[in-house]
């Protein structure tokens, strides 16, 4: 590993996803997230929940990191060819199926919210 030139430039994706999550998961520890940073400069009239950033934010992180890791597998254990497909249109499709998840995974998570809402609406109602 330490002889091997070529697997150090295969790595990089590995440190970079390892970077990427770990910044994120360290903004999202200590106070706003990157992406509730972004939301709060833009202007705009509807507001979406600042832990629901914080959920997406998370899951992002990881994605990031564990697919870091991944990449350091490909790079050490596979060959060029496999290494150059995952780095490429690899991290693409995992993306877009991760974001499929993430948006299924969102809407249940606000219909839940929506109707603890109106349950709590309708207790209210009925307290004497």
């Amino acid at each position: 590993l330490l002889g091997d030139e070529g697997i150090w430039f295969k790595l990089q994706p590995a440190f970079t996803g390892w970077a990427i999550g770990g910044f994120m998961l360290y903004k999202v520890r200590v106070g706003k997230g990157l992406m509730q940073e972004m939301m709060d400069s833009m202007p705009q009239e509807n507001s979406f929940p600042p832990d629901i950033f914080k959920i997406m934010e998370k899951h992002i992180a990881l994605l990031f990191f564990c697919y870091g890791s991944f990449m350091a597998f490909v790079a050490i254990n596979w060959s060029t060819e496999k290494w150059l497909f995952y780095k490429t249109i690899g991290f693409y499709i995992v993306f877009a199926l991760f974001f499929i998840a993430e948006m299924l995974f969102i809407r249940h998570l606000m219909k839940k919210r929506a109707s603890n809402q109106l349950k709590a609406e309708v207790l209210k109602n009925f307290r004497p």
